[in-house]
């Protein structure tokens, strides 16, 4: 009868433990996503303002207004950007001033179109915005491309990291399941936790190193920590 208590009490447990460790993957997941997003969205209005400010370069250096060159260039393929142009272009058609304009482009944009929006401003009270967008124009292409190298190169660690991680659980789940039974169940579910463990930092680590925020890893913790207990289940180690 005591044995009997005990086993159902057990089970109890572990499907109390197995279901939390899937509950806090998916609220993992579920925030992490929203904050990826958001940087994934940053960064590909960040890839197109380059071309934004070799445009207004080109059709200023003709003597044009600002607004008459967003006029021009509105019908583009602006991107995700499209949304911060027309409403620029509707605030100055409102009669807003370019100060007014690059306030709230600097409050609600992406932090390069935050800054073009910034020197625009200054360009435009030292009366110098020609020979100021040739400029910015040649720094943002230059910074683009160190960007999207260093964008590149964090995504193939990343991918590097995560096959190499996975790699690992497998190889812990088969040494679990042939070799630390045999030492009894408490190692087994000792490495389990040590492995779960793994995976949320893991996962954090990940995050900082593409996103250059914790926040962002916790997508990649939910992935990782989700994986790695099913694999577990799978072998029976949780």
């Amino acid at each position: 009868m005591i044995a009997m208590i005990g086993l159902i009490i057990g089970g109890v447990i572990k499907n109390f433990v197995l279901i939390a460790i899937f509950l806090i993957s998916a609220a993992l997941i579920f925030i992490g996503t929203g904050y990826t997003e958001a940087a994934r969205e940053a960064e590909a209005k960040n890839m197109q303002v380059p071309s934004l400010v070799r445009d207004i370069s080109g059709y200023s250096s003709y003597g044009l207004s600002l607004y008459s060159v967003l006029r021009m260039i509105k019908n583009e393929d602006l991107g995700p950007i499209r949304e911060e142009v027309d409403k620029a272009l509707t605030m100055m058609r409102n009669g807003n001033t370019i100060e007014e304009v690059s306030q709230y482009l600097e409050r609600n944009s992406s932090p390069d179109l935050a800054l073009v929006s910034a020197v625009l401003k200054n360009a435009d009270n030292t009366g110098r915005a020609g020979e100021t967008l040739q400029f910015l124009s040649t720094y943002m292409n230059e910074r683009s491309t160190r960007q999207k190298n260093v964008m590149q190169t964090s995504e193939n660690y990343v991918g590097l990291v995560i096959g190499s991680f996975l790699i690992f659980v497998l190889v812990m789940v088969i040494v679990d399941f042939y070799f630390l039974r045999a030492n009894g169940h408490g190692m087994v579910l000792l490495s389990s936790i040590v492995m779960m463990a793994q995976s949320y930092v893991t996962g954090f680590y990940l995050g900082l190193v593409r996103y250059d925020s914790f926040v962002s890893g916790t997508f990649y913790a939910g992935i990782l920590s989700l994986v790695t207990g099913l694999l577990l289940v799978a072998a029976g180690s949780l």
